[in-house]
């Protein structure tokens, strides 16, 4: 939901016009003058840069500059990795592309800050006069959330067209270590956790089956772990679960105001998905 700047500026001066207050009053009233400001302010804060670099605003000097920011200032954020990965293939840079997916794949995490953006949302509509249930609806749906699922789902057609170029030059040990990177990903892309949406979800499932598709059943992912035949049928299992409690369940904005406000604080501790199961234990 759009609101006019004037009805943020008690937000913003309240939080000082900091870099995160700064980026939620830009996505609720779609005001390019306050991303602006942020990135005069705040030039290395990597929420900012990262902002940027997904909607394109930035020169190739410049997004090399801020992927190598994000990086130092994120260690454990395979976020910026990948994005540079993408860049590199795009570019016909294999050997960076494939370091970077290399070292994106060995972190722990996907973070796009997007929890943090819904939390400042949420903050900025109570602000503006919204009740607490209107203020987290706002937050959540119809947001202009900067989602990073598009790049990484660009990164793996561009990886698996990769792996496909090793299978047909008859280097296997290079396309299995390419599938095996790719479905790395995919499963990060899937442990994100707190404000997760369903959408999210299954794109990362869509990503990791493709490449645990093109495994051997046989192949094993990990240690002592599942095989890859195993992690497709698990996959598979999930996207059913997904279908079944969204199934005949009350919309969010049909619901009670105080059921409304548990269900966004249940979506925010774990997932749209998490909500959604606890919304039809609750009867609803």
């Amino acid at each position: 939901m759009i609101l006019p700047r004037e009805r943020l500026n008690s937000y913003l001066n309240r939080k000082n016009r900091n870099a995160a207050s700064l980026l939620a009053a830009a996505s609720i009233c779609k005001d390019a003058a306050l991303r602006q400001e942020a990135r005069r302010l705040y030039p290395d804060d990597p929420r900012v840069l990262l902002d940027s670099l997904l909607r394109n605003e930035l020169s190739h000097e410049e997004r090399g500059r801020a992927l190598e920011l994000i990086r130092k200032t994120e260690p454990d954020n395979s976020l910026a990795d990948y994005l540079l990965a993408k860049e590199c293939f795009e570019q016909g840079n294999a050997d960076g592309g494939i370091d970077a997916l290399c070292k994106g794949c060995a972190k722990p995490l996907i973070d796009g800050h997007v929890q943090e953006m819904v939390q400042e949302r949420e903050e900025a509509y109570r602000d503006a006069g919204y009740s607490l249930d209107q203020a987290a609806g706002a937050a959540h749906w119809g947001a202009e959330l900067l989602q990073v699922k598009q790049p990484l789902v660009d990164l793996s057609k561009l990886v698996l067209a990769m792996r496909e170029g090793y299978v047909e030059a008859g280097d296997a040990n290079s396309a299995r270590l390419l599938a095996l990177m790719g479905s790395r990903m995919g499963e990060q892309m899937q442990l994100q956790t707190g404000t997760r949406f369903i959408i999210d979800d299954l794109v990362a499932l869509s990503v990791e089956s493709r490449f645990l598709a093109v495994m051997s059943p046989a192949e094993q992912l990990v240690a002592g772990g599942q095989t890859a035949g195993d992690r497709l049928a698990e996959l598979n299992r999930q996207k059913v679960l997904i279908k079944d409690l969204t199934h005949n369940v009350a919309p969010p904005e049909a619901l009670p105001p105080s059921v409304k406000i548990e269900f966004f604080r249940q979506m925010d501790i774990g997932g749209e998905l998490e909500a959604f199961r606890w919304l039809k234990s609750a009867g609803y």
